[in-house]
């Protein structure tokens, strides 16, 4: 958490005073939140931040982990304010605050009773006088453009909007667009970041054959807007009328920089990196590839606010667990090794946990890796080398790792108890690894989820994903309706990776305890969830050595099914 630091008397003294006001409101507030009173809180950084707007950042940061917590369904000016005030600031992950700033503006227009799925009449819904104020809303525009949507009514509302402006440009020209512009490129940008996952209704698919064709005939000044109202609907990189190298970037407007950048100048390099990058093996096992080919069309996640760059020393983090032992054979520098990277977000966060860290990351999919690589170089990240291969080919690295990292990987292979068998083969003597796995009982919803998937007959298509989507939000009952409020639903990748994955397995503490012992490691450690669910178990077990009593970790998560949502996070010693 960024801090307010005391004021320096070597100030003025008219700046000290107001420095030692924003200071104490900045602590109040911090003492306000830890309470549970979050409007007091809320109320002493605003105070704060007019005092000191110098401090602008670290007071943002303080800001955003309150609104994280609420979710009126009013709407409050103040709140929109602050929701600005904090998505202005870059060092801040916005996607925590798509919540928030969603229901906000579903209460700010009054439709937080719109239900997806329900026919809407857009002549009533898009008049001229709210047309105008959305294009003109900034919370709007920031939330579009640096959030990806996790809110049913809100996507719902948002395909009309895409249809309004579609429908405009039939009736009234490209001017139409012109006029909508801001809403258009902020719907724009907000279709690349979901990859392009809402539905596309029958006549919106003509018009779009008709649109496509025109865009040879038209004027670069026209095109500029045709192409941006087919990026609401589709990649520009794959427009296959227009070559992307030959455009002249310049015609677009200055604020479609962004959308620019991110859709189309990033992904061409991607895929130019993605082709050069180091190959320690190749992909021969017949799911090891099927996996591979769905990271390839969908890498996951595709973050864009980076990991915090404070967190504690790699080794403090291990000296930390329970029953960790000191190895005499640590190397210099630590070899640290991610096994199945994705994006890069994981070694990269790694990578700044303390300087004498070499991090080697794989991964099957070259397009993720090129992803992270990308990252890793815009932040100057110089310790992490993305290699691709397969975990089960990891021994022809010619390495061995004092740190093994695999989160959320090894469930997904045909043999998990061969994946960290080959992991375990690179590991150094003594040599930590950390394991996450999916947990049977916490999966019971997306396995319920991919039996209905199964009976309905559903493939890994576009529009058989929508298709099941849109159950989900209209028609599913029970714990099945559940996953509605799965964040992973809104984008492309996250949907595939939650419900549509080549390949899952799921296991019980149990079951991981035994092919730990097949292999010979030692449970040094869980990374609990939360706080609260520690708690929870120190509750049930008081005890400190229950937490490596298999039998008692089963009998908390039959009381607590929902304990491990995420995924097991152990640690083990070799």
């Amino acid at each position: 958490m960024s801090q307010i630091n005391p004021p320096s008397h070597s100030s003025e003294s008219a700046d000290i005073g107001k420095q030692q006001q924003a200071y104490a409101y900045f602590q109040q507030s911090l003492a306000y939140r830890d309470q549970g009173q979050l409007r007091p809180a809320l109320q002493g950084l605003r105070h704060a931040l007019k005092l000191a707007p110098e401090r602008r950042a670290d007071i943002a940061q303080a800001m955003a982990s309150i609104l994280v917590q609420i979710a009126p369904t009013q709407y409050q000016a103040e709140l929109a304010e602050d929701l600005l005030i904090c998505f202005s600031e870059p060092t801040i992950d916005h996607q925590h605050l798509a919540t928030l700033a969603a229901l906000q503006l579903l209460a700010k227009y009054d439709l937080v009773d719109l239900r997806y799925g329900e026919s809407v009449d857009l002549s009533m819904l898009m008049n001229k006088r709210l047309m105008n104020e959305l294009k003109n809303d900034g919370l709007l525009m920031a939330f579009l453009s640096q959030c990806i949507n996790i809110n049913a009514p809100m996507e719902w509302l948002l395909i009309q909007f895409r249809q309004y402006i579609l429908l405009g440009y039939q009736r009234d020209g490209v001017a139409f667009l012109q006029e909508q512009q801001s809403l258009l490129v902020a719907l724009a940008t907000q279709s690349f970041a979901n990859q392009y996952i809402w539905p596309i209704q029958v006549d919106e698919a003509e018009q779009l054959l008709l649109l496509a064709g025109s865009l040879g005939n038209s004027e670069s000044s026209e095109q500029t807007f045709l192409l941006l109202l087919l990026a609401t609907y589709q990649p520009l990189t794959d427009i296959s009328q227009w070559d992307v190298s030959t455009l002249d970037w310049s015609v677009f407007p200055e604020q479609c920089q962004q959308l620019i950048q991110r859709s189309v100048i990033d992904v061409m390099v991607e895929r130019q990196v993605a082709q050069a990058l180091p190959s320690f093996s190749a992909v021969d096992d017949q799911i090891s590839n099927a996996v591979r080919a769905q990271y390839e069309s969908c890498p996951y996640p595709r973050w864009t606010i980076p990991p915090a760059g404070r967190m504690p020393a790699l080794t403090q983090v291990l000296r930390q667990l329970p029953r960790y032992v000191d190895p005499q054979n640590i190397g210099e520098p630590i070899q640290l090794l991610v096994a199945g990277c994705g994006t890069g977000y994981e070694p990269i966060e790694i990578s700044r946990m303390q300087s004498d860290l070499q991090v080697t990351a794989i991964d099957l999919s070259r397009n993720s890796l090129a992803y992270g690589l990308n990252k890793a170089q815009e932040l100057a990240i110089d310790n992490v080398q993305f290699i691709q291969g397969d975990i089960l080919q990891v021994v022809q690295l010619n390495k061995h790792f004092d740190v093994v990292v695999s989160t959320g990987v090894l469930h997904h292979m045909a043999d998990t108890l061969a994946g960290w068998q080959s992991l375990y083969n690179v590991t150094q003597t003594g040599g930590v690894m950390r394991i996450s796995l999916y947990s049977e009982l916490a999966r019971r919803r997306v396995v319920q989820g991919r039996e209905k998937i199964a009976t309905m007959g559903l493939s890994t298509s576009l529009v058989d994903m929508q298709r099941f989507r849109q159950y989900l939000f209209t028609e599913a009952q029970g714990e099945l309706a559940e996953l509605a409020s799965s964040d992973d639903l809104y984008s492309l990748s996250g949907c595939r990776d939650l419900l549509f994955h080549e390949q899952e397995q799921r296991f019980n503490f149990h079951q991981i305890g035994e092919m730990a012992q097949q292999l010979g490691l030692k449970m040094i450690g869980l990374d609990w969830p939360s706080a609260a669910v520690h708690q929870q178990f120190r509750t049930m077990f008081p005890e400190p050595e229950t937490m490596f009593d298999f039998a008692k970790l089963n009998e908390f998560e039959q009381r607590y099914p929902d304990a491990f949502l995420t995924m097991y996070q152990i640690w083990w010693q070799k």
